[in-house]
């Protein structure tokens, strides 16, 4: 046998090695606090509060406060991006 037969036998098994190494892909950790994961299992949805809701509300009138209550992410390249910070978030059942 060929000693260049040998090497290419070698690199192949050395790439095969090196394309089963997958890595755990990270949740961004910020986007996972303000988000919440709802839905159907097909239709997830990423549900977010408002801002400036969390304290200060007496001046604030009833209908104002419902209003901002739960807003859901309804843009396309929105849910995409989010799909992408979380990258694991058909597995979980909710982000409480």
């Amino acid at each position: 046998m060929n000693f260049s037969i040998k090497m290419k036998k070698a690199k192949a098994k050395t790439a095969a090695k090196r394309r089963l190494n997958k890595y755990k892909l990270k949740t961004k950790k910020a986007f996972a606090k303000r988000f919440r994961v709802c839905g159907s299992l097909r239709n997830k949805m990423f549900k977010y509060h408002a801002i400036g809701y969390r304290h200060l509300n007496r001046n604030k009138s009833s209908r104002n406060l419902k209003a901002k209550r739960g807003l859901f992410l309804t843009n396309k390249a929105d849910q995409k991006r989010a799909k992408k910070m979380m990258p694991y978030f058909r597995r979980r059942k909710s982000l409480r």
